[in-house]
C-alpha cells in the first residue's frame, strides 16, 4: 500500500522522523557539493517532489565564496536533482528576484508557475535551496518544521564553504612556497638550474661517488663571443640565444646528468657517476664535449640572424681529494679559463698547476678585501701631456702595495675584483681618493688650467643604477671641482645601451665631468655608434701604438681614428708612447695628446707635485727619471 508522503509529514511523528533523517543528511560529508547532493537526495526520497535545486550565492570576487555583507552578489547555479531534470537557466534570474521577498518572509517563498510549486528557502549569506512539487504546495507544518533544518544546513554550508576557502588557501599558500622554492634554486631566463641547486646536486654526487667507489665530472662552458652578440644584437637576441643554447644542452646529456646556468654566459654540466676509474671518467667527458660541441656547432636562426656558437670548457674529474663542491666548481673555472687561453672552442682538464693558481687566486682575492680596509691601496699618477709639452693631465692608476709581498701588479689583482665584484669597492675607493687628491692639488695652486684627471671605471660600476648619484655623493663628500674629472669608459661599455649610457653620461657633463673612450679601436662597433655618444676624448689603445713604426696595419687603424675623432670636434690621446719615434709619427698624423713612458712614469702623489712644480720651467726635465721606488706600473 504506497504511503501518501505528504499526510504522513503532517502529524508529529512524521515531522521529527524527516527532520532526524535530513538533519543525518547533513553531517555526512564536509565538502559542499557531496554534502548538499546527499541533502537533496534525502529530501527527494522523503517527499513527494519532482525536483531539488541549489544555487549558490557568489559575489564580484572570483577568489571568494561567498560574502554575506558584499552588495552586487547573485545566486548561481549550483546543482539539480534528480540528474535527469532540467534546470532552467532563467530560474536563475527568477530567483534572484524573488531574494528580497524570501528575506521578508522568515526566509521561505513559494512560487507557483505552470502547476508547479517552488518552495524556496533562503541560507542566508550561503545561497538558496529550492524544492519543487506538483499539483500542491507543502503543508505549512511541514514548512515550519523544515525552517530548522535549512537554519543546520546553512551552518555546515557555511563550515564547509570556509573550510574549502582554507583548502584552496592552503594550496595557493604551497604553490606559492613552491615557486618561490624553484626561484630560488632555477635561473629565471632558461629555467635551468642555478648555481644554488648545482653546488647541491655536485655535493650530493661528491659523496655518492666516494662512497660507490666510482668517478664523475664537472664540465664549465663560457660561450665564445657571446659578449659582441650581445652588445651589437641586443640582450633580446642574445637571451633567445642563451635559451636555445640551454635547450642543446640539456637535450645533449643524459637523463641523470644535470645542466645549470650560473649567469651570463656560463654554463656548467655535472656528470654524476660515469666510470669507476679516472681514465674513464676522463674518456666519458671528452665524448660528452664532443656531443655538445656538435650540437652548439649548428647555425641559430634567431629573430632573423644567422648565429654561430662554441664554448670553452673546463673539465674537473670528481671526487678530488677533499675538495668540497665549491672547490671542483672553481677548479672547473681555472680550467676553463686555461681552454679560453688556448684558443676558443677547446676543452681542457683541471691540473695540479691549475690547482695552484687557483688556490694563489683565492688567497689574492682574501688579501684583497683586507688591503681595501687597511689601506694597502695607492694612488699612482702619470702625466698627460699636448703637442706643446705641456701637462695637461694625468690618469690615476690603482697600486697594491703588499706588507710582506711589496708591489703586486695590477694584472695580478684587478681581474679577480671584476670577478669577485670588489671592483665596486675598489672604483669608490679610486673615486674618492682621486676626489681629495684634486682639492689638496687645487688647494696648493698646482693644477694648471684645464687640469684633467682620468680615471677608469669598471663596467659594473657605470650600470649600476645609481651611478650617477654615486659619484654625485662623492663629490659632495669631497668638495671637488667636477671640472677636474674625466671619466674612462671602455669601448665595450659604450655599445652596450647607447641610450642609457648616453643619459648617464650627459647628466654627469652637466656637472662639468668629462669622458672618454679607453682602448679605443679594441672593440667591434664603437665607430657605429661614437657619433650618438657624446664622449670629449678617444684614447688610441697603446697595442697600435706600440707597433706604429713597424706594422703598416696599426699604422692605418691609428691614423683612421685620429681622423674620425677631429671630424666629429673630439679630442685623440694615445696611451703607452715609449719612444720618440712613436711620438713623432704621432705627432705628424694629427695626435693631440700623449701618455706614457716616454713622457713620465706613474709615479707616487709627492713626486707628481714636484713634476707640476717643474714642467713649466721644462717639461722633459724628468721625462726619463729613474722610476719611482725602483719599479714602474703601467696599467
Amino acid at each position: 500500500m504506497r504511503v501518501n508522503k505528504m499526510k504522513w509529514f503532517c502529524n508529529p511523528l512524521g515531522l521529527k522522523s524527516l527532520q532526524y533523517d535530513l538533519g543525518m543528511s547533513i553531517g555526512m560529508e564536509l565538502r559542499l557539493k557531496p554534502m548538499i547532493e546527499h541533502f537533496l537526495k534525502t529530501a527527494l526520497q522523503s517527499l513527494d517532489m519532482t525536483g531539488a535545486h541549489f544555487y549558490l550565492w557568489k559575489t564580484g570576487d572570483a577568489g571568494r565564496f561567498y560574502d554575506p555583507a558584499c552588495l552586487g552578489g547573485y545566486a548561481s547555479h549550483f546543482l539539480s536533482l534528480p540528474e535527469t531534470i532540467e534546470y532552467r537557466p532563467h530560474q536563475s534570474a527568477k530567483i534572484n528576484l524573488t531574494i528580497n521577498q524570501i528575506e521578508s518572509k522568515s526566509g521561505m517563498v513559494v512560487v507557483h508557475e505552470n502547476n508547479l510549486f517552488s518552495h524556496i528557502f533562503l541560507l542566508d549569506g550561503v545561497g538558496v535551496i529550492v524544492l519543487e512539487s506538483k499539483n500542491h504546495p507543502f503543508e505549512q507544518k511541514l514548512c515550519a518544521a523544515l525552517g530548522p533544518i535549512m537554519k543546520r544546513l546553512r551552518t555546515s554550508c557555511l563550515a564547509s564553504l570556509q573550510h574549502e576557502q582554507f583548502l584552496v588557501e592552503i594550496n595557493a599558500r604551497k604553490e606559492a612556497e613552491s615557486t618561490i622554492k624553484h626561484l630560488a634554486y632555477h635561473d629565471t631566463l632558461t629555467d635551468l638550474p642555478n648555481r644554488r641547486l648545482i653546488l647541491e646536486k655536485l655535493e650530493d654526487a661528491i659523496e655518492s661517488a666516494k662512497k660507490g667507489n666510482y668517478f664523475g665530472a664537472m664540465l664549465f662552458l663560457d660561450l665564445d663571443h657571446f659578449k659582441t652578440i650581445n652588445d651589437s644584437l641586443g640582450h633580446l637576441v642574445g637571451d633567445a640565444l642563451l635559451k636555445a643554447i640551454a635547450i642543446r644542452l640539456t637535450s645533449s646529456l643524459r637523463e641523470e646528468d644535470t645542466v645549470a646556468r650560473l649567469g651570463g654566459d656560463e654554463f656548467v654540466v655535472l656528470l654524476p657517476q660515469v666510470a669507476t676509474d679516472k681514465d674513464g671518467a676522463s674518456d666519458y667527458a671528452r665524448l660528452v664535449i664532443e656531443k655538445i660541441n656538435h650540437s652548439l656547432a649548428t647555425p641559430y636562426n634567431i629573430k632573423g640572424n644567422v648565429l654561430h656558437s662554441s664554448a670553452s670548457t673546463g673539465i674537473v674529474i670528481f671526487p678530488e681529494g677533499d675538495s668540497t663542491s665549491l672547490d671542483v666548481l672553481k677548479y672547473a673555472d681555472t680550467a676553463m679559463y686555461q681552454a679560453k687561453a688556448a684558443g676558443r672552442g677547446t676543452a681542457d682538464f683541471f691540473s695540479s698547476s691549475m690547482r695552484i693558481a687557483a688556490n694563489k687566486r683565492l688567497q689574492v682575492e682574501k688579501e684583497l678585501r683586507l688591503a681595501l680596509d687597511t689601506d694597502q691601496l695607492s694612488l699612482h699618477f702619470q702625466p698627460q701631456y699636448n703637442i706643446d709639452r705641456n701637462i695637461i693631465g694625468a690618469e690615476a692608476l690603482v697600486r697594491w702595495y703588499h706588507p710582506d709581498r711589496g708591489f703586486i701588479m695590477p694584472g695580478d689583482f684587478v681581474p679577480i675584483a671584476e670577478k669577485t665584484g670588489l671592483i665596486l669597492a675598489m672604483d669608490e675607493w679610486v673615486l674618492f681618493n682621486a676626489c681629495e687628491q684634486i682639492v689638496e692639488w687645487k688647494d696648493k695652486g698646482l693644477l694648471p688650467s684645464g687640469f684633467r684627471l682620468a680615471i677608469n671605471l669598471s663596467s659594473r660600476q657605470f650600470m649600476m643604477k645609481n651611478f650617477v648619484q654615486n659619484i654625485k655623493q662623492i663629490i659632495d663628500a669631497t668638495g671637488v671641482d667636477a671640472s677636474f674629472l674625466e671619466l674612462e669608459l671602455t669601448e665595450r661599455l659604450l655599445i652596450s645601451n647607447i641610450e642609457e649610457t648616453s643619459n648617464k653620461i650627459k647628466e654627469l657633463q652637466g656637472l662639468g665631468i668629462q669622458f672618454s673612450i679607453d682602448d679605443f679601436g679594441t672593440g667591434y662597433s664603437a665607430l657605429s655608434c661614437l657619433k650618438r655618444l657624446p664622449v670629449d676624448r678617444l684614447k688610441i689603445d697603446q697595442s697600435f701604438v706600440r707597433d706604429i713604426t713597424t706594422d703598416p696595419s696599426d699604422a692605418a687603424i691609428v691614423d683612421t681614428i685620429i681622423v674620425i675623432a677631429l671630424h666629429l670636434g673630439i679630442d685623440v690621446i694615445a696611451e703607452g708612447v715609449e719612444t720618440e719615434d712613436q711620438y713623432n709619427i704621432l705627432l705628424n698624423k694629427g695626435c693631440t695628446s700623449y701618455q706614457g713612458y716616454y713622457f713620465g712614469y706613474p709615479m707616487i702623489s709627492k713626486s707628481f707635485e714636484k713634476l707640476l712644480f717643474k714642467t713649466k720651467e721644462d717639461p722633459l726635465q724628468i721625462m726619463h727619471s729613474d722610476r719611482p721606488l725602483g719599479t714602474a706600473y703601467y696599467h
